[in-house]
């Protein structure tokens, strides 16, 4: 479950940073 949360958590960083790329 950890893990799966990790990467949850990665999914949405990497999301965040390429709508903030887009935005620019």
């Amino acid at each position: 479950v950890l893990k799966a949360l990790e990467e949850i958590d990665i999914f949405e960083k990497t999301t965040l940073f390429d709508l903030q790329r887009c935005f620019e």
